[in-house]
């Protein structure tokens, strides 16, 4: 006999399915746009990683790897790749100009060397550096890192 999904969980895969499908359709209609101006290249971007985002998270459906702390971790640092994009998305729209390319290749180059660091020293530090990085304070929000790196001296 085969265990049942609970219908919440059935629902929120339901959800997550539609979100995807809903970025990727967005995609297709921002392509037409992303030559407009500089701020839409930026959401057509965003978009894009953010569907990708979605459709990587895929992965866990594999019950071996559905659980794995290590590959988790590394999603998670992916993910944040998008945090430079959606900021300069928002400048961009406020300060038009302002992020430049250069600015903005040196944010997911950050953000983006945090892969490999993990991937060959898969060490709580690592990911506790990132979340720093991202917040500014040091908070963690996945739960994944020691209490103990988190009090203050």
């Amino acid at each position: 006999m085969e265990p049942q999904l609970p219908t919440i969980e059935a629902f929120a895969h339901y959800m997550r399915g539609a979100t995807t499908l809903f970025f990727l359709f967005w995609c297709v209609k921002i392509y037409y746009y992303r030559k407009r101006n500089r701020m839409m290249r930026l959401l057509f971007f965003a978009t894009i990683f953010l569907t990708f985002s979605y459709l990587k998270d895929g992965i866990f459906i594999i019950s071996a790897w559905k659980n794995s702390i290590y590959l988790d971790n590394i999603v998670k640092i992916f993910d944040l790749l998008l945090v430079p994009l959606v900021c300069a998305f928002f400048i961009e729209a406020t300060k038009p100009g302002f992020p430049t390319r250069k600015q903005l290749f040196f944010g997911l180059g950050i953000q983006a060397s945090f892969i490999p660091i993990y991937m060959f020293f898969p060490d709580e530090i690592v990911f506790f550096l990132r979340i720093f990085l991202n917040d500014g304070n040091g908070y963690n929000y996945h739960n994944t890192c020691p209490s103990v790196l988190l009090q203050a001296p």
